[in-house]
């Protein structure tokens, strides 16, 4: 990963007075069978480990998966192309996982974040929230 990149990402990271969520494709952290982890995605790991934002939005694997490591949400949400299959690792890793087509709504008012994750018909899925200080 460029140097200018990582400085890019340590800065927002540090912000703590904004609602600090990451997006990427190649997820940092995997949940599912055959799905491993390259080296930017590592490195990307590390960093966020670091900085413990509010949210990691992750793709790449047909599913949606939910998980919190170490303060921070992480979700594997790509479930809109290619056919879902029941790949999880370990259920147990994971606090809500699903396999079928969905979508997500993230809603920021002040202090509250609710994230939904909705089947195609509209139904309500999976919900969280978080709260900041």
């Amino acid at each position: 990963m460029p140097q200018e990149e990582i400085k890019m990402l340590e800065k927002a990271l540090s912000d703590t007075s904004k609602w600090r969520i990451v997006y990427f494709h190649i997820p940092a952290v995997t949940f599912y069978y055959g799905t491993g982890v390259n080296t930017i995605s590592e490195s990307l790991f590390l960093l966020i480990s670091k900085y413990k934002p509010d949210l990691v939005l992750m793709g790449h694997v047909h599913g949606y998966a939910r998980a919190n490591i170490n303060g921070t949400a992480y979700v594997t949400l790509s479930s809109v192309g290619g056919i879902p299959a029941p790949l999880l690792m370990d259920d147990k890793s994971v606090d809500y996982y699903y396999f079928n087509y969905g979508y997500a709504i993230v809603k920021v008012n002040g202090n509250r974040l609710d994230f939904y994750f909705k089947d195609l018909d509209g139904k309500i899925i999976d919900h969280f929230t978080l709260v900041r200080g």
